[in-house]
């Protein structure tokens, strides 16, 4: 091959390489966003709290829990969420309902943030989500390992036209480990 030849060549997988790394990239990116929508739209249980009803002004919190390998055990090891908007907060306590979520399951919870607030909220006003857990710790004691923590917000318009927004998208393995020394976890939309 001649010099020529080889620089052609050179340059040919360079930019083929460059294209599977943009693929690989764009692919990422569409398998998590993939991720947060089925995440979001799964199923609750009858156990767990749902507040909202879907009628004009309705404005709600929806959460969406992945369990990974340790369970919520419920029963007197529950779960707060606290929402948090500028100066105001409110506490619903045990959203599992008692109920216990087992290994590598999905959970959604709704909260109503009319009814808690006393009128819309929108999701911009939204400063915080925290997360508390009621173990006792020790020996008996309940862990729980949060691999997937989705955070929406949607509101009903005057036509009953639902807007949703996406607040935060987050997993790991685990996310967080909930113990008997560390009960509380927050995150900022």
């Amino acid at each position: 091959m001649s010099g020529e030849s080889v620089r052609r060549a050179r340059r040919a997988r360079g930019a083929h390489g460059w294209a599977r790394r943009w693929l690989a990239v764009v692919s990422s990116v569409a398998l998590m966003a993939a991720a947060a929508v089925v995440a979001t739209a799964g199923p609750a249980s009858a156990a767990d709290l749902n507040e909202c009803v879907d009628q004009p002004g309705e404005s709600c919190l929806t959460l969406g829990f992945t369990t990974g390998g340790d369970d919520l055990r419920g029963g007197n090891d529950n779960l707060d969420v606290t929402v948090t908007l500028f100066g105001q907060s409110t506490t619903a306590r045990n959203v599992n309902g008692s109920g216990s979520w087992g290994n590598n399951s999905f959970h959604q919870v709704r909260i109503s943030l009319k009814k808690r607030f006393g009128h819309q909220v929108m999701a911009n006003e939204i400063t915080s989500v925290a997360l508390h857990t009621t173990f006792g710790g020790g020996i008996g004691g309940d862990n729980w390992n949060l691999n997937c923590l989705n955070v929406g917000h949607d509101w009903n318009d005057v036509f009953n036209s639902i807007h949703f927004t996406l607040l935060v998208a987050r997993c790991g393995n685990p996310l967080f480990r909930f113990t008997g020394d560390r009960k509380d976890f927050s995150v900022r939309p």
